[in-house]
């Protein structure tokens, strides 16, 4: 009898992510933006749509995407890659800069995708504990990149909240070899003045992870997008899947970023006012999330 398939041992525990989403009147648990498109901006989307082609393969690198994105922050467009969602740019950056030899370095409690591809792309995991008020803890933070390949934080962080300083970002890029991926998937939430963007253009091993899921109501169309060197963008251009961001979510997103103005609402009034903080936390940090498929303390994708 011939021999079941089995995946690689080290992937046995894996299982299949299923979010198991449920009919709800309001709906929490990924994190989307619970109000959708304004009427103006998605009558554009479905205008733009109907005239994408089906027959035709996508544009491979999302040309007019990423000059829409690029003028966006006043970065060049090839200091721009798009992914299928953070998710695949998460990914493809570990399957790119990790490995083996290269350590991540994560500060958890975090976003659970981070091990999760890690483990997929047989890159080491170095935990560094955050403080018990959840913030990074900066001295550990730099003694453990001294050896890592990357070192990811999340700012604000998932699920916690917390902000990490841009200084504190560039002290990292300044004083080790490690490549700094800054995931900004909510920074549309934070402060003026807490993105780390502002540091690509002069540190080659900085990049920054940006999304259209949350905040620009685009969770449907998974677009994410990294902003980095161009040593960075290159190698990401180079690892990635073809074709992986198709061309309905290519357009849909360019018209969304083109008019951005109009999905701006003043600050606090969807989302609540006061300090841009998670509510009280317990004292202690729980121990990280084991990263697993099904989704273990995977709080909404990117």
């Amino acid at each position: 009898m011939p021999k079941t398939p089995t995946l690689r041992p080290d992937l046995a525990d894996l299982e299949p992510y299923d979010p198991d989403m449920r009919p709800a009147r309001v709906i929490l648990t990924a994190n989307e933006n619970n109000y959708g498109l304004p009427d103006g901006v998605r009558a554009a989307v479905d205008a733009a749509l109907s005239e994408v082609p089906t027959n035709r393969y996508p544009d491979a690198t999302s040309p007019e995407l990423r000059r829409a994105l690029g003028e966006m922050w006043g970065v060049p467009a090839d200091g721009v890659v798009v992914g299928n969602g953070g998710d695949e740019i998460i990914f493809n950056l570990l399957l790119g800069f990790g490995g083996p030899t290269r350590p991540l370095v994560t500060c958890a409690p975090t976003f659970s995708a981070y091990e999760l591809y890690a483990q997929l792309t047989q890159t080491p995991v170095v935990r560094v504990a955050r403080t018990e008020s959840f913030d990074v803890d900066e001295a550990a933070t730099l003694s453990a990149a001294r050896d890592a390949g990357l070192v990811v934080v999340c700012s604000p962080n998932n699920p916690s909240g917390n902000l990490v300083s841009p200084a504190f970002v560039e002290r990292l890029a300044d004083q080790t070899d490690a490549l700094v991926m800054v995931d900004e998937a909510y920074g549309e939430f934070a402060d003026d003045g807490s993105s780390c963007v502002p540091l690509v253009a002069a540190h080659d091993n900085v990049c920054v992870l940006r999304t259209l899921s949350k905040a620009f109501s685009l969770a449907g169309a998974r677009v994410g997008y990294l902003i980095g060197s161009r040593p960075v963008v290159d190698g990401m251009l180079a690892v990635r899947l073809p074709y992986s961001v198709n061309r309905f979510s290519q357009r849909a997103a360019q018209v969304v970023v083109e008019r951005r103005a109009e999905l701006r609402p003043p600050r606090g009034a969807r989302v609540g006012a006061g300090p841009r903080r998670a509510p009280p936390r317990p004292r202690r940090a729980p121990p990280a999330p084991r990263p697993r498929g099904g989704g273990g303390g995977r709080v909404g994708g990117v």
